[in-house]
């Protein structure tokens, strides 16, 4: 899987999410728009799972497992 990013507010978003799942994988974050956001590469692969609520949206790697980005609020155009 390969993606590009647009960082629109460069690295100022970058955050530590503190839910138990990113806990556990030590997770970075930052934001994007979603029109930021072109998978270049392995898209045929990039499944979704959404946790308790379902409110947000893992994407992730059918194959090896990243997680390249969630939508964590569908009522905003950003994606982390």
């Amino acid at each position: 899987m390969a993606f590009t990013v647009e960082l629109s507010d460069g690295f100022n978003t970058v955050r530590r999410c503190n839910c138990s799942y990113c806990r556990m994988r030590g997770a970075v974050a930052v934001s994007s728009p979603r029109s930021g956001i072109e998978v270049v590469r392995g898209g045929d692969k990039l499944t979704e799972y959404r946790f308790n609520t379902g409110e947000a949206v893992h994407f992730f790697c059918s194959v090896c497992g990243i997680t390249p980005f969630i939508n964590g609020d569908q009522t905003h155009s950003s994606m982390g």
